[in-house]
C-alpha cells in the first residue's frame, strides 16, 4: 500500500482507540510501535540483511570497553551516527556523510557511532577522546529487557497487541514482543543517560529518527536533541507523527525532538501540518555532502553524447523486478553507454544477483555499497540518475543531475517529484530508453536550494546549545 493509505489507516486506528494515550512510565507505547506497524502494513519488497554475528560480537566487545572508559573531555555537543555513514574517502580515511564537516569546523564535538551494516566494521574510528562506539547499547538493552522486563506495562502491552491483531491481523505484535520492545528501549535509554552524564554535552544531534532511546535520555537530562532528516521523510511516513497526536497526550510522552533539521524549504513546507510543524520545531539546514558534490559537478562534469553515463542506486527493494527492468532496457538501448549499479550500503550487501544478470554486458559496472566511488560521486558525474524510490532522487536534484523514477513497487513515495516536474518517470524499459535517448522531454533545472539549503554548518550552528 501507499504511504498515504497507511497514514489514513493509522490515523483512524489512533482516533478510534486512543492509541497515543496508552502510556507506560510517562511514555506513549504507541509512539514506539507506530513505525514498525506502518512498515508491516505497507509490506514493501524490502530485504534487510542481518549483521554477521562475528562482526557484531567483536564490535560489541570493543564498544563495551570504550563505554566503560568514557570520560568527560569538555565536549559541547555529540553527534550520533553509524558505520555505514563512513562512505566518502578523505585525506585521513573514510569520512562521515552527515557530520564530518560539522566536527571539523565546530570544535568540542564528540562522535557517537554504531556498527549497523555488513562490510563497514573496519571503518569505525577507534576509541579516542572524540569517538565513542555505542554498538553494544542495543545489545545490552535487549539482554536487560529479557532479564528485567518493564512489568507495570503488561495491561497496555496486552491491549495494543489485541487491537493490532483484531484490526490488522498483525499476529507478530504479540504482547510479549511489545513488552520486549518497550523494555529494550527503556534500558537503552538508561544506558545512554549514564553515557551522556559522563560526557557532559549540552546538545545531541542524531542522523535519523530511530534514536528514540537516546532522545529519551537527553530529555531526562535537559539536553537539547536535534534530529536530522534522513532520506525520504514525508508527512505520511509512519515515523512522522500527525498534528492530532499532540492533543491526545502530554507532549513529552511522544518523544519528539527539540528540532527537526530538514534539508530545505521543500521539506519544511510539506511538514508544516505535522506535529513538529505545529510545534514550530522545523528548520531547514541543508546537507554538507550535497554542497560538496554539486560544486564538484559544476567544476568537473562534462557529458559525452556518444557514451552516456547512467547510475542506478538500489535500495534492496523489488530487486528481481529491478534486474528484469534494467535487462530489458539494455536489450532495447543498443548504443554505447556506461550503466553503473551502485548497491545500497545496508540493504544490498551482495553483488551476486546483479553479477549473475549482467556479467555478459560490458556496459554494466556493479559497485558495492561499501566501495568507492560513493553514490554522491557517481551521481555528480553522470548524465542520469535512476532508482525506484531512493533518497538519491532528491540528492540528484540537489547536485544537479536529472533523475528518473522507475515504476516498480514502492515508487509512489516519490511520485510528488514526478508530478511537480522535478523528476522523470519510466514505467516501462521502453520509456526509459526514450528518456535516455532524448526522445522524451527532459526536466528543466530546478533551484537546488529548495531541496537542500546551502551552508549546512552555518545553518545548524545557531541550533546547538
Amino acid at each position: 500500500m501507499r504511504e498515504s493509505e497507511i497514514a489514513s489507516i493509522l490515523a483512524k486506528f489512533e482516533s478510534e482507540n486512543g492509541a497515543y494515550a496508552l502510556v507506560v512510565r510517562g511514555l506513549s507505547v504507541w509512539r514506539l510501535l507506530r513505525a514498525p506497524v506502518g512498515l508491516s502494513l505497507q509490506n514493501l519488497p524490502l530485504v534487510i540483511p542481518p549483521l554477521p554475528p562475528a562482526d557484531l560480537i567483536a564490535a560489541s566487545v570493543r564498544s563495551l570497553i570504550n563505554i566503560i572508559r568514557v570520560q568527560s573531555n569538555g565536549a559541547r555537543y555529540a553527534v550520533k551516527t553509524y558505520s555505514s555513514a563512513l562512505r566518502i574517502m578523505g585525506r585521513n580515511g573514510y569520512e562521515d556523510v552527515y557530520f564530518e564537516q560539522l566536527l571539523r569546523e565546530i570544535p568540542n564535538g564528540i562522535r557517537m557511532h554504531s556498527l549497523n551494516a555488513a562490510g563497514f566494521s573496519g571503518r569505525l574510528n577507534g576509541p579516542s577522546k572524540t569517538n565513542l562506539d555505542c554498538t553494544v547499547v542495543p545489545v545490552l538493552g535487549t539482554t536487560l529487557a529479557r532479564l528485567f522486563p518493564v512489568k507495570e506495562g503488561e495491561e497496555v502491552f496486552e491491549r495494543l497487541s489485541r487491537l493490532l491483531q483484531e484490526r490488522f491481523g498483525l499476529v507478530q505484535f504479540s504482547a510479549s514482543r511489545i513488552s520486549r520492545m518497550f523494555s529494550s528501549f527503556w534500558w537503552q535509554s538508561r544506558i545512554y543517560e549514564w553515557i551522556l552524564n559522563r560526557l557532559g554535552v549540552r546538545t545531541v544531534i542524531a542522523a535519523d529518527s530511530g534514536e528514540r532511546a537516546l532522545l529519551a535520555a537527553s530529555h531526562r537530562l535537559g539536553i537539547r536533541f536535534i534530529e536530522l532528516q534522513h532520506g525520504v521523510y514525508t508527512p505520511e511516513d509512519p515515523d512522522c507523527l500527525p498534528a492530532t497526536s499532540i492533543a491526545c497526550v502530554a507532549e513529552p510522552a511522544l518523544l519528539l525532538p527539540d528540532v527537526l533539521a530538514m534539508y530545505g524549504e521543500y521539506w519544511t513546507d510539506r511538514h508544516a501540518g505535522t506535529a513538529m510543524g505545529r510545534l514550530g520545531r522545523l528548520h531547514a539546514v541543508g546537507a554538507s555532502v550535497i554542497d560538496k558534490f554539486r560544486a564538484l559537478r559544476i567544476r568537473d562534469f562534462r557529458t559525452d553524447p556518444n557514451c552516456l553515463k547512467l547510475v542506478v542506486t538500489t535500495q534492496g527493494m523489488d530487486r528481481e523486478a529491478l534486474i528484469r527492468f534494467l535487462a530489458d532496457f539494455l536489450d532495447l538501448y543498443t548504443n554505447p553507454c556506461i550503466l553503473i549499479i551502485k548497491l545500497h550500503p545496508v540493504y544490498d550487501v551482495s553483488k551476486a544477483p546483479y553479477i549473475n544478470a549482467f556479467s555478459s554486458d560490458p556496459r554494466v559496472q556493479i559497485i558495492g555499497g561499501n566501495a568507492e566511488p560513493s553514490a554522491f560521486a557517481l551521481i555528480s558525474h553522470s548524465d542520469f540518475h535512476i532508482s525506484i524510490a531512493s533518497a538519491c532522487h532528491y540528492d540528484a536534484i540537489g547536485i544537479g543531475t536529472p533523475t528518473v523514477v522507475l515504476g516498480l513497487a514502492g515508487h509512489t513515495t516519490v511520485t510528488d517529484l514526478v508530478t511537480a516536474g522535478y523528476a522523470l518517470f519510466a514505467d516501462t524499459p521502453s520509456v526509459l530508453k526514450d528518456i535516455v535517448s532524448g526522445q522524451t522531454s527532459r526536466i528543466t533545472d530546478s533551484e537546488p536550494s529548495i531541496f537542500f539549503r546551502h551552508g549546512f554548518v552555518q545553518n545548524l550552528l545557531p541550533l546547538i546549545a
